[in-house]
């Protein structure tokens, strides 16, 4: 078999296979469900996004301009807003669905650095503590708008 240089070249089994890989490692314990999660996380954070824009920045434009809100994004139109089920359930949804996406995310790139075992383990009980008290502190935050008071 000759190249296009015209010297002959090894057989194709005399190359070495290069490795294949895979940054969010399906294979691995728990690596596809997270790979499927990141996904679904993602497009979860789209929706709700829209949602939380378009009601906290377009919803009442018709308002505006007829005079009977003074602003779009205002206090009181947040504290309203609050007092509705769907929009307490969207608020603590998104809080949910962007801390999961972004430690998921961040656990997957500092596993790709080739952390296996122990290491892995620890790297992720690291993001779930850090992920379990920035959802409280958010919680917090969203429970003194609806009801005026907290957790702490």
């Amino acid at each position: 078999m000759r190249d296009t240089i015209g010297t002959r070249s090894a057989p194709l089994e005399n190359y070495p296979v290069a490795p294949q890989y895979s940054s969010s490692r399906p294979i691995e314990s728990g690596g596809a469900w997270l790979w499927f999660a990141q996904r679904f996380t993602g497009i979860a954070l789209l929706l709700l996004l829209g949602l939380h824009v378009w009601a906290g920045h377009f919803a009442n434009m018709a308002a505006v301009k007829a005079g009977s809100l003074p602003d779009l994004v205002a206090f009181s139109n947040v504290e309203t807003r609050l007092q509705a089920l769907g929009f307490i359930v969207l608020d603590f949804a998104l809080l949910a669905v962007v801390l999961w996406h972004g430690l998921n995310g961040m656990r997957t790139v500092i596993t790709d650095f080739g952390i296996t075992g122990g290491g892995r383990t620890t790297v992720s009980v690291i993001l779930w503590i850090i992920g379990v008290a920035a959802f409280v502190y958010g919680a917090n935050t969203l429970l003194v708008f609806i009801t005026g008071s907290g957790f702490f």
